[in-house]
């Protein structure tokens, strides 16, 4: 390791950069002054067992090189490489993740469902301990978002290969293609293991805008299937790293792209390296810019103004009036935040807090048996409720049985080849106008059509409504499904009742997903169809 570089180091006594700026708490201070390289490596890895790939992609700038001292008068200390640097010399040399066998472990098995970068972290620090582990993959090769997410050019795959199969050396068991509510069943892990890990990640698209052509970053940048985007001009809304990784992906991919923000550059979640990055790769950026809309190639854009709002630790986004324009854009990729994405959670019953004392027995049994060595400074309650709750209650119990595997296979290939040819239209009873008083109900209808290989029992339309802010931004969402009314030589009429709860100008519009009894999460084949019409 380069003799200048640890020496920036030495002298310092308050090690902020371990302190206040790691979340996880690196011994950043510690590795750096180590000259045995092998003694080096012990000391990332007591901490983390991602050296090599976080050495790569973590914002330092925001983190531990933000508050180095040595930024104070000049450049800080090159924290992120420094740790990069010792864990790819740990592979060439062919150290290994040291063990510490707790003897008091040896007889526990834990399930990891998800092997991205939660679910490698916890199963390699349980192993260590001599704790057996299998880890539960839904794709054939681990990684997560480090393998599907993140674009070659910010981390080599074969880098990510590495540190896994250093965390594998372990004796860690994988099972891949396994699904959680499709061939994998939570309930009969329970019988199987001491703990259930879940690690399953936060990828559920959030759709903010309707329209055609309209696209999730984090669903482009996982599956890679991408669409014709040479000489196109597309539009990335968003301002963190996925939105700099999705901008510059496109952008190499042959496209004119150009990011919009709706605050300034200094409030971006990006890291300045990525945003920096992002420039030169030629990708325009549009700050203080919201989207209001999005129609037959036009978005209908609006700029903003940064307001302090009360209880809010960050200034808000306010839409200034009179301030539209228009773009042209062949595409459109929504950056804007992801959701969890939970599957196949049994349906228990719930306690007056709203969730399962069941489920509440199996997250404190995770986090006694996976978690020692980690602060639980956040509420379990909070936790629970706040993430688990309304996903749980959205999942179903599909898979006891799966003797219609083969017949459920066959109706997943042929709904994705139908379905770009469903259109959607509005019927002409609905009302343009829904600016209503309190406790309104309105009746909403759309038409459907289908293609003839597929049947009405195989899409589930939807209503997506929402009430419209004085700043111009749809807000509390809600999806409602809809009833069959009528069906007239082949066109199929549904309709929905709406409760609007209080008054003011709202917004809908249809939309429908696949549905059959086998697929558990609507949204798991990454089609969904907005009104054509």
């Amino acid at each position: 390791m380069n003799q200048e570089k640890r020496d920036y180091c030495l002298n310092c006594i308050h090690k902020p950069c371990q302190l206040n700026g790691c979340p996880i708490k690196n011994r950043i201070p510690e590795f750096i002054k180590e000259t045995d390289e092998e003694k080096a490596y012990e000391i990332v890895t007591s901490t983390s067992l991602l050296g090599a790939v976080c050495g790569r992609i973590c914002p330092f700038s925001d983190q531990c090189e933000g508050v180095c001292t040595r930024g104070r008068i000049g450049e800080p200390v090159d924290i992120g490489g420094i740790e990069a640097e010792i864990c790819d010399n740990a592979i060439k040399k062919g150290f290994k993740i040291s063990k510490n066998i707790n003897p008091d472990l040896q007889s526990k098995n834990v399930a990891i469902i998800g092997g991205g970068p939660s679910g490698l972290e916890c199963a390699g620090f349980l192993a260590r301990e001599g704790v057996k582990v299998t880890i539960y993959e839904k794709h054939s090769e681990l990684g997560g978002i480090l393998t599907h997410g993140i674009p070659e050019f910010r981390l080599k795959k074969e880098i990510t290969m590495q540190t896994i199969n250093q965390i594998l050396d372990l004796g860690i068991e994988v099972k891949y293609n396994q699904a959680l509510g499709e061939n994998l069943n939570i309930e009969e892990l329970q019988n199987q293991y001491d703990a259930i890990y879940l690690a399953i990640g936060a990828n559920e698209p959030n759709i903010t805008l309707k329209g055609n052509n309209i696209y999730s970053a984090n669903e482009l940048l996982e599956y890679r299937d991408f669409p014709d985007f040479k000489d196109k001009k597309v539009i990335v809304n968003g301002g963190g790293n996925v939105a700099m990784d999705a901008a510059r992906t496109i952008k190499h991919l042959g496209a004119d792209v150009t990011i919009l923000y709706r605050r300034s550059e200094s409030e971006m979640p990006a890291s300045k390296e990525e945003i920096e990055e992002t420039k030169a790769d030629n990708v325009k950026i549009e700050y203080l810019t919201n989207i209001l809309e999005y129609e037959k190639n036009i978005v209908k854009c609006i700029k903003t103004e940064l307001v302090e709002v009360e209880n809010s630790k960050r200034k808000v986004p306010k839409n200034i009036p009179n301030s539209e324009f228009e773009i042209i854009a062949d595409y459109i990729v929504l950056a804007t935040g992801s959701l969890p994405n939970i599957k196949a959670i049994e349906n228990f019953e719930k306690n007056e807090k709203g969730y399962s004392d069941k489920w509440l027995e199996i997250m404190k049994n995770n986090i006694a048996t996976n978690a020692g060595r980690y602060s639980m400074s956040r509420m379990l309650d909070d936790y629970t409720k706040d993430i688990y709750v309304p996903l749980m209650n959205a999942t179903k119990n599909r898979y006891n049985d799966l003797t219609n595997v083969a017949t459920y296979n066959t109706w997943k290939t042929d709904i994705v080849k139908a379905f770009n040819n469903i259109k959607i239209t509005q019927d002409e009873s609905n009302s343009n106008d829904i600016t209503v008083n309190a406790g309104k109900v309105i009746t909403v209808k759309c038409n459907i059509e289908i293609p003839e290989n597929i049947n009405i029992e195989s899409v589930d339309p939807q209503v997506y409504y929402g009430k419209i802010t004085m700043s111009g931004v749809v807000d509390d969402i809600q999806v409602l499904p809809m009833r069959l009314e009528k069906e007239e030589n082949g066109l199929y009429t549904f309709s929905s009742k709406i409760n609007l709860k209080s008054g003011g100008d709202y917004g809908y519009t249809f939309r429908i997903v696949p549905k059959h009894p086998m697929l558990l999460n609507q949204m798991d084949l990454n089609l969904i169809k907005w009104i054509t019409g």
